[in-house]
């Protein structure tokens, strides 16, 4: 049984969990009727609390919003106890782990990827919201390499307009301006710009500019603004780094600069776009009359429902029919398939009678016998010596003196006799998942190693020496790092990684052993230094790219 049986009926096929935070966790899900991959943001109401404000923010600013480098909502779906957000599936992974794998970007893509964060923050800023929690982890990439800002959890969107002044403190302390730190009033967009900062800083360096391990010491290098510009850096990064990450926040750059800054046009030769090209919302002849030949209604009376944009079951149908017509494939929906009724088994239970006493047990216990015969099939002699059926006597010696005992004992039969036996297979030697070449593939790192076992092993062993409790099952390794003495129980990291294989491209044909990387919960850059000595031992890795 679905144990979320809402989303089953509502049209959605659940598939692994592929994300978790402070309001839910997010599964992956299949669209019946289109077949279109979707993320599902599945969060509990009742424990939601104080924060069941944020969330209703976060779905009215992703109703208003529509911009190619915003993730994308399709539906919204409410109960008594749980709400359910359907939105766009990003099979690229954070652009985080883009940094992991890369160590750091070049000038050239981080400046691709820059433009497109520009681009969706002006956009923000232009319809009245402030993010203020932009982060490599709360961007994604599609198997376009198109980013897409996620998580709007802590989103604000002042009444007075973008120059009204916020007090709340909020997002993560590595990415957090001087302004939040010392609890002033501050502009939701100066904060978004130093966020902003920060993320390009990641990409060119592929470290933090600011960071310890102790907070307050973090809080003092923020609050300072000092931090190391490595060589590499262009003059013209280290410039426009300086502007976003100045103390401040009246010298700190504008967003209209920033979008005509010479750095950012570089290789260009214009200013990212700005404009919404919010084609999802005009309408679209060929696939209306696909969802009117599907649900039998006309199509002028379809989209005068589907163009008050309720995200319901009609408008993510639509937005996903727009998303195969944007991708080449064929328009269509597939029936709803109803399952075939199964032969079942009724086994009516023997009218208790109210007068108490030994005959009234014979009487049950007849009627039990009687009702056993007739549900019971008659195996001929032929197959009765071949099948490896158990008496009543082997099978449940303890309660053949009670009219229980029988009724169980004859529900065995019945249940052997219709269905064949299934052999537990326990295999000696387990091999690890060979993964689809052609799929999406992304945190996956080979190895020069030929032995799965081996590979394990090792990790074990490299964990240990960083002191990282691991728990194995199987070809999975979790792995999880606690607070140091002073908060024990406190988790810093929590992630998993899987030996896998992956089909050989070589002439030899021999599948390579590969490891997946899955940050759980935890700080992302104490996962990255993690993967990094998990790289380097494995003394050389390929990244596999799509």
């Amino acid at each position: 049984m679905s144990r979320y049986p809402t989303l089953r009926c509502c049209g959605y096929e659940l598939d692994r969990t592929i994300g978790t935070g402070g309001f839910g966790k997010v599964k992956l899900a299949t669209h019946t009727l289109t077949g279109e991959k979707v993320a599902v943001k599945i969060m509990d109401k009742t424990k939601l609390g104080k924060d069941l404000p944020r969330v209703k923010l976060e779905i009215s600013a992703l109703k208003s919003l529509s911009h190619p480098n915003i993730c994308k909502l399709y539906q919204v779906i409410e109960t008594e106890t749980h709400c359910y957000v359907v939105m766009e599936y990003c099979s690229g992974g954070e652009l985080f782990d883009h940094i992991v794998e890369k160590s750091r970007l070049s000038e050239m893509e981080s400046r691709m990827f820059f433009r497109q964060i520009i681009s969706a923050v002006s956009y923000l800023h232009d319809n009245g919201y402030a993010h203020r929690d932009l982060k490599p982890e709360n961007v994604l990439l599609d198997k376009e390499q198109n980013l897409k800002i996620i998580d709007f959890g802590l989103c604000a969107k002042p009444q007075g307009g973008m120059d009204s002044l916020l007090l709340t403190s909020c997002g993560s302390p590595t990415y957090a301006a001087p302004e939040l730190i010392q609890g002033v009033k501050y502009h939701g967009s100066e904060v978004d710009i130093w966020s902003m900062g920060v993320i390009l800083y990641a990409l060119l360096c592929g470290c933090l500019p600011f960071e310890s391990d102790n907070i307050d010491e973090l809080f003092k290098k923020i609050l300072r603004g000092k931090y190391i510009e490595p060589g590499w850096l262009s003059s013209g990064s280290k410039r426009l780094l300086r502007r976003m990450l100045c103390v401040d926040p009246l010298k700190r750059i504008r967003i209209n600069e920033l979008i005509n800054d010479p750095w950012i046009k570089l290789g260009f030769g214009c200013p990212p776009s700005t404009l919404s090209h919010a084609i999802d919302q005009r309408k679209d002849v060929e696939c209306l009359e696909v969802m009117s030949r599907h649900f039998n209604v006309e199509a002028e009376i379809l989209w005068s429902r589907l163009s008050k944009w309720k995200y319901d079951s009609e408008t993510a149908t639509y937005l996903l029919l727009l998303n195969l017509k944007k991708s080449g494939f064929p328009l269509m929906l597939k029936k709803k398939e109803i399952p075939k009724p199964q032969p079942e088994l009724i086994i009516r239970r023997p009218v208790a009678l109210h007068t108490p006493g030994q005959e009234n047990r014979r009487v049950v216990g007849r009627a039990i016998r009687r009702k056993m015969e007739e549900v019971t099939p008659t195996i001929p002699a032929k197959i009765k010596k071949n099948t490896n059926l158990d008496t009543p006597q082997q099978q449940c010696s303890s309660n053949q003196n009670s009219p229980a005992g029988k009724i169980f004992s004859g529900l065995d039969r019945v249940r052997k006799a219709l269905t064949p036996r299934r052999r537990i297979s326990t295999p000696t030697s387990k091999q690890p998942e060979i993964l689809n070449i052609k799929k999406d593939l992304c945190n996956i790192s080979t190895t020069i190693c030929k032995d799965p076992e081996k590979v394990m092993n090792q990790l074990e062993n490299v964990l240990a020496t960083k002191n990282v409790i691991c728990s194995r099952k199987g070809f999975v390794l979790r792995g999880k790092l606690k607070s140091d003495a002073g908060d024990k129980e406190k988790l810093k990291l929590s992630f998993e990684l899987e030996i896998c294989l992956v089909p050989s491209i070589n002439r030899e044909n021999v599948p390579v052993v590969a490891i997946k990387r899955k940050r759980l919960k935890g700080d992302s850059w104490m996962y990255k230094k993690i993967c990094e000595e998990i790289l380097n031992f494995t003394g050389k890795c390929e990244t596999i790219l799509e």
